[in-house]
C-alpha cells in the first residue's frame, strides 16, 4: 500500500533534521535535544532546573511518565509542537493514524510527499493503546553525507536564564562512528565551521536478509525527496528521485537517483551506477578513545598490527601514568588498563610496541617512574609483566626505549642512559637479560634523543640511529662481531637534525632508510644500500610539503610499494609524504584536511600498514586529549 500526497502530514520545524533526533543518535543526545527545543520555543528558563522545565513544556518529546530510558523517538502522540511546519492540514492527524494501522486493516508500507522538498525519512509506529511514536533515521540506505546540522555548542546566561548558543555541522555517516559524538572545527576555513560523524543505521532495507520481516517492524515508512530541479542544498545534494523495486509482493529496495549523478554521465549509465550511494571519504577519520570510555593521553600513542589476526592495538599512557590499550577488528573495539591488570608499575615515559612474530606476543616497553625499563607481553591470554633493568643491575633510562624480536629468537631492546650512551639488552625466552654499553664499545658520540632501532633481516644485523649532540644523525650497528659505527650525517653533508629519527629497512632490496627533521621542518632521508655510501635527499622541496612541526613516522608499505613518512606540522594538521622507491617524485597529502580530522596535539603520530587489504594507518593524539586515527 503506497500513498502520495502533495504536503506531508508531519514535517520536523523549520524543515531541521538534526543527526541527534535520529532514532539511532536520540538517546545519546539529550542536551542537543533541550538546545533544540530551546531554541524553537523561545520560552525563559529558570536558571537552575532548566532541563526539567523544557521537557515539561515539551512533554510529547518525551516517554510518558513510568516509562523507563531515553526515547528513540522524535515525539509521540500527535504533529503538534514542532512537528508540523508546512504539513498538511485538516485530517492529517486520522490520516496518519489510519495510515500507521490504528482503525485500519493493516497499516501503509510507504508515504510519499513532497511540498518542503528535502530527503528525509521517518517510521510512524503505533503502540498497544494506539499512541503513535515518530521515528527519524535512514530507513530505505544509508547515505554517505546528510543535510548541515544546527546543534548547541554551550549554554550563557542572559540574565534571565540559560540560552543555546549554536552554530552549523557538516554530518557525514562513518560505520563505527560514535552514537554521542560531539562536532569539532573544521580543518580549513568552510562555509559552516564544524564537522561531525554519525554512524549508520544499522538494518536499513537495503541490507534486510528478510524484507517482509523488516517491513512488519518498520512500516509505515513517511518519505519525502528533494526536488528534481535546482532547489536544493550544495553541502548536501539529494536531487533526485527514489526508485521502489518489488519483489514477491513486497517493496525489497527502495533506491534513490542522483540528478546530478546522471547529468554528468550524460543520462547513460547502468542501473548499478545510478543507484549506487555516495562513496564515503578516501580517507577516513575515526574517534578512538572517548568512545571505549578510556581517559585522555598524557603522552604520544603507540601502534602496531596485533599478533592477532584482523586486530590493531594502540597503547598509550595517562595524566596518572598508567598505560592503556585499545584494540579494534572489523567487527569489535575495546581497551584494557594494562597498568591496573598486572599491577605494574607506572609510567613516565611513553610506550613503545612490538611483536614478536606472527602469532607470537605484543610487547610494550616503557620506562617507569622508577627510570628503570618495563615491560608488558600477551597474545590471547592474560597480560605479563616484567622489570627489565633493575633486576640485573642495569643503568636507568632516560627517553623511551625501542626494541624488536630479530630472526634468530633474540629479543633486542635499545634505551638511553643519563650520560646519553646507547645500551643494548638482549635475551633469548625465558632466560635472563644481558645488556651492554653499544656507545662505549664502538667509541661513538654519546646521544642527545631516543633511538630509532631495527633488525637487518639479510645479516640478522642490529642497527641504532640516534642524533648526537653535534646535531648530525649517527648509528651503531653490530650482528656477531665488534659494534661499528657511522656518522651518517658527516657522509652524506646532510643538513643539521632538530629532532629524532626514525627508521627501517626494506629487506627485499636490503636498503636502509632514516628520517629526520631539520631546523627549518624540512623532513629528510638518509639512505644507503647494504654496505654501500649513504645517501641524503630532501622530501619536502619535491614534495612541495610544508615544514614538520613534531618528528616523523616513517615505513614502508609491501603490498602497495609505498614508502610512507606522516608528521605533524604547525598549524595542527597531520601530513603525509609518499613515493614509489625509484619511481618518481614524492607526493604530499593533507590527511587532516581530506579526512576532516581533529587538530593534532604536539609530538610524533604513530604509524602503520596493514598488508592484505593495503590500507594505512596514522594514530595520533588530539588537542583534547584523546587518541583518534585516520585511515585510508
Amino acid at each position: 500500500m503506497i500513498v502520495g500526497l502533495h504536503a506531508p502530514l508531519f514535517n520536523v520545524w523549520n524543515t531541521e533534521y538534526p543527526y541527534f533526533l535520529r532514532q539511532t543518535q536520540r538517546p545519546a543526545h539529550p542536551g542537543q535535544v533541550h538546545g533544540f527545543l530551546a531554541r524553537h520555543d523561545g520560552l525563559a528558563l529558570p536558571t537552575f532546573g532548566f532541563e526539567t522545565r523544557i521537557e515539561s513544556n515539551h512533554e510529547k518529546w518525551y516517554p510518558a511518565s513510568g516509562s523507563v530510558g531515553p526515547p528513540e523517538f522524535v515525539k509521540r502522540v500527535d504533529s503538534q509542537d514542532l512537528l508540523d511546519y508546512g504539513v498538511s492540514r485538516g485530517k492529517a492527524e486520522e490520516l496518519m493514524r489510519l495510515l500507521a494501522g490504528v482503525g485500519s486493516r493493516r497499516p501503509a508500507d510507504v508515504v510519499l510527499a513532497g511540498h518542503t522538498h528535502r530527503h528525509n525519512e521517518f517510521s510512524v509506529r503505533s503502540s498497544g493503546d494506539g499512541e503513535l511514536a515518530y521515528h527519524m533515521d535512514f530507513y530505505t540506505e544509508n547515505p554517505t553525507h546528510v543535510y548541515p546540522t544546527r546543534f548547541t555548542r554551550g549554554w550563557r546566561n542572559l540574565g534571565g536564564g540559560p540560552v543555546p548558543e549554536t552554530d552549523v555541522t557538516y554530518v557525514d555517516v562513518v560505520p563505527g562512528a560514535a552514537v554521542d559524538q560531539t562536532p569539532w572545527p573544521m580543518p580549513y576555513e568552510a562555509k559552516y565551521p564544524y564537522q561531525v560523524q554519525v554512524p549508520p543505521y544499522a538494518n536499513p532495507l537495503s541490507e534486510a536478509a528478510d524484507t517482509s520481516r523488516w517491513w512488519a517492524e518498520h512500516r509505515p515508512l513517511v518519505l519525502q525527496t528533494a526536488s528534481l530541479g535546482p532547489l536544493d542544498i550544495a553541502q548536501a545534494s539529494f536531487t533526485g528521485f527514489r526508485v521502489l523495486q518489488v519483489r514477491n509482493n513486497v517493496i525489497d529496495k527502495i533506491r534513490f537517483v542522483s540528478i546530478p549523478r546522471l547529468e554528468a554521465n550524460q543520462y547513460r549509465m547502468s542501473w548499478e551506477d545510478a543507484t549506487r550511494p555516495e562513496p564515503p571519504r578516501r580517507y577516513q577519520y575515526l574517534e578512538r578513545s572517548r568512545p571505549l570510555g578510556a581517559p585522555p593521553a598524557a603522552g604520544q600513542p603507540a601502534a602496531v598490527v596485533s599478533p592477532q589476526p584482523g586486530f590493531t592495538s594502540t597503547v598509550y599512557r595517562d595524566g596518572a601514568g598508567q598505560l592503556h590499550e585499545l584494540w579494534w577488528s572489523a567487527n569489535s573495539t575495546g581497551r584494557t588498563n594494562l597498568t591496573a591488570v598486572v599491577d605494574g608499575a607506572k609510567a613516565a615515559g611513553d610506550p613503545t610496541v612490538f611483536v614478536t612474530a606472527p602469532g607470537g606476543d605484543e610487547v610494550v616497553l616503557y620506562r617507569g617512574i622508577d627510570g628503570h625499563l618495563h615491560s608488558f607481553y600477551w597474545s590471547t591470554g592474560d597480560v605479563g609483566r616484567d622489570s627489565l633493568t633493575a633486576p640485573i643491575g642495569a643503568r636507568t633510562a632516560v627517553g623511551n626505549a625501542v626494541g624488536f624480536l630479530g630472526p634468530d629468537g633474540v629479543t633486542q631492546v635499545m634505551y638511553r642512559t643519563e650520560q646519553g650512551h646507547i645500551h643494548n639488552m638482549w635475551w633469548t625466552g625465558q632466560q635472563p637479560p644481558g645488556v651492554g654499553d653499544a656507545t662505549e664499545l664502538a667509541g661513538a658520540p654519546p646521544a642527545i634523543g631516543d633511538p630509532a632501532a631495527y633488525v637487518n633481516m639479510v645479516t640478522n644485523g642490529t642497527v641504532v640511529a640516534y642524533r648526537a649532540a653535534d646535531h648530525h644523525i649517527h648509528t651503531l650497528y653490530w650482528d656477531t662481531g665488534d659494534v661499528g659505527h657511522d656518522d651518517l650525517s658527516g657522509v652524506a653533508q646532510a643538513p643539521l637534525a632538530t629532532g629524532d629519527p626514525a627508521s627501517y629497512v626494506t629487506s627485499s632490496n636490503d636498503v636502509h632508510q632514516v628520517t629526520y627533521r631539520s631546523a627549518d621542518g624540512h623532513v629528510h632521508e638518509l639512505w644507503w644500500v647494504g654496505a654501500e655510501r649513504v645517501n641524503h635527499w630532501d622530501l619536502t622541496v619535491p614534495a612541495s610539503a610544508p615544514p614538520a612541526d613534531s618528528d616523523p613516522a616513517v615505513y614502508y608499505s609491501a603490498g602497495t610499494n609505498t614508502k610512507h613518512v606522516i608528521y605533524r606540522s604547525a598549524d595542527g594538521h597531520l601530513n603525509e609524504i609518499w613515493w614509489v622507491p625509484g619511481g618518481g617524485r614524492p607526493a604530499h597529502v593533507d590527511l587532516t584536511l581530506w579526512a576532516l580530522a581533529p587538530i593534532a596535539a604536539p609530538g610524533r603520530p604513530a604509524a602503520f600498514t596493514i598488508d592484505g587489504p593495503n590500507t594505512q594507518h596514522v594514530v595520533y593524539r588530539g588537542t583534547d586529549g584523546h587518541v583518534h586515527e585516520i585511515r585510508w
